[in-house]
Parts: structure tokens; sequence; C-alpha cells
């Protein structure tokens, strides 16, 4: 079975299509429309096994590849507190979003004639978002945040870390930080850079 794998910069995300389904809501119809009255969203929303809703936010603060942003990048290190609630910021957006989805799909299927729907090819779009607003309602989230530093910036990754504990996302989804010695999920996924 071929992995799912989607680009975000210098890294691509490998997802085990036998664990996961997996949208990139950034490049999505769906965050395309919200965007225009400047809702933010996370780079990929991701159901693992279908039982948990995952949302994955990318930030690389790396320079090693790109050495005109070091300045860039020392500057941003400075202020994990804003970091932190720009992240909390798109959660909370992708929230509202699939909550906005949620209410399409509802609408829609009280206008459709039922009895047509055995003749219907499934639409696996509608059934990705369907089943990630349900396991929303569940309050089956968890929300992931992918930080690659340079390995002499740790200290920061655990200034995040605390940050983003201090203050739940709608106050109940603590995002978690994850960097590739943390990675929650075993082997379902993986991730590579590019130099």
């Amino acid at each position: 079975m071929e992995q799912l794998s989607f680009t975000e910069g210098q890294l691509t995300f490998y997802f085990n299509p036998a664990h996961w389904q997996v949208r990139k809501y950034d490049d999505h119809a769906y965050f395309q429309g919200f965007s225009g009255v400047g809702l933010k969203g996370v780079d990929f929303i991701g159901i693992y096994e279908e039982r948990i809703l995952v949302l994955i936010e990318v930030k690389n603060y790396t320079w090693r590849a790109t050495p005109f942003r070091e300045k860039d990048v020392r500057q941003s290190l400075q202020v994990p507190e804003q970091i932190a609630a720009a992240v909390r910021q798109k959660m909370e957006d992708t929230l509202a979003g699939l909550h906005a989805i949620g209410i399409y799909y509802q609408r829609k299927q009280a206008r459709s004639w039922r009895w047509l729907d055995r003749f219907r090819k499934p639409d696996t779009e509608q059934l990705f978002w369907e089943q990630a607003t349900r396991l929303l309602e569940q309050d089956r989230l968890q929300c992931l945040f992918w930080l690659e530093t340079e390995s002499e910036d740790a200290a920061f990754a655990e200034k995040i870390s605390t940050q983003l504990a201090k203050v739940p996302v709608q106050g109940k989804y603590v995002v978690q930080l994850v960097q590739e010695q943390s990675q929650p999920f075993g082997k379902s996924w993986q991730v590579s850079r590019r130099e």
C-alpha cells in the first residue's frame, strides 16, 4: 500500500494509509474559503485509525539549509509566547472551520433524497469531513505542533511546550509539542528532510 505524502517547506510527511486518512488543510478548497474571511488553518487534518481526529501544525525554525534566514529565525526564537499563541489561534480557527463544514454536510444531507443515496457512489471527501466532525463532537481530538529546530535550540522547544500547556485550545485541548524523538503514533507516520 502506497504511503500518503505531503510536503511542507523542506519537510515531507509520510502517513501510512493503513492507519491514516489525511488532508493538507491549508491547501484544501474549504480552507481557501475560510481564509478569505480571516480564519487561519493548520497544515494537516488527519484521522488516525478511524478513532482520533488529529490537527497538525508544522513550523521549521532551522536555518542551516537557508542561511539567509538565520537572523529571522533567531528573532522568532526569542518570543515563544507569540509562537504558541499563533499555533493556538490556528487550531481554534481550524476547529471553527470544521464546525462550519459539519453544518454544511448536515444541511446537504437534510436536502438530499435519501432513497437515491443507495445508487450514488460514496463521496470520499464527504465521508472524511463527516467523520472528522463526528470525532470532534465526541472530543476525540489531538492537537500536535511539529517543531523543527537546530539541535542547540532544544531549550526553546521546552519553552514552547510550557507556553502551549498554559492555555488549552477551546479551554480543553492541550497542544502537544512533537519533534522526531517524541513522535506519537509510532511508525505509522514519518518525516524526511530535504537539505
